[in-house]
C-alpha cells in the first residue's frame, strides 16, 4: 500500500475511532468498508452494507448521527450514476438531520458533522486517486 493511502487509512481510522471509544465497535466495520473504497472496490452491495452499518449504529444503536458521514462521503465518491448517488447522499445528510430531531438534539450540529466527515472522506479519496494518476504520468 502506497503512503498516500496509508496516511487517508490513518485519518479515517481516527474519525472511526471516535465512534469506537463512544461505545459503537460497529464504527470499525464502517471503517473497514471504507478501505475497501479507497482501494476503489465500489460496487452496489458495498455501499448497501454500509448502510445497513450506520443506520444500525445511529438508530439502534443511538450513535451520533455523524457516522452518516462515511455513506454520505462513499455515496460522492460513486461513478456509476452518479446524479442519483449525490441526490441518495443529499438524503443521508437529511436523514441524519431527522434522527437527531427525534432525539430532541441539534439538528444543525449534526447536519455540519455529516456533511464535514462526508466531505474528509470524498476529499482524501480523491486525492489520493488523483496523486496515483499524477504519479502514473511522470517520466524520468
Amino acid at each position: 500500500m502506497r503512503l498516500e493511502r496509508v496516511i487517508v487509512v490513518v485519518v479515517l481510522a481516527a474519525l472511526a475511532s471516535v465512534y469506537v471509544i463512544a461505545g459503537a465497535p460497529i464504527a470499525l466495520a464502517v471503517l473497514g468498508v471504507q478501505v475497501l473504497y479507497l482501494l476503489k472496490v465500489r460496487t452496489w452491495w458495498l455501499l448497501a452494507v454500509q448502510a445497513v452499518l450506520v443506520y444500525t449504529a445511529t438508530v439502534a444503536g443511538g450513535v451520533s448521527t455523524g457516522i452518516l458521514g462515511f455513506l454520505a462521503g462513499a455515496l460522492l465518491l460513486t461513478r456509476a450514476h452518479r446524479d442519483t448517488a449525490r441526490v441518495l447522499a443529499s438524503f443521508v445528510v437529511a436523514s441524519a438531520a431527522l434522527i437527531d430531531a427525534a432525539r430532541g438534539g441539534a439538528t444543525a450540529d449534526a447536519t455540519i458533522t455529516v456533511v464535514l466527515i462526508s466531505l474528509v472522506v470524498f476529499g482524501l479519496t480523491r486525492l489520493v486517486h488523483r496523486a496515483e494518476a499524477f504519479s502514473g504520468c511522470e517520466t524520468e
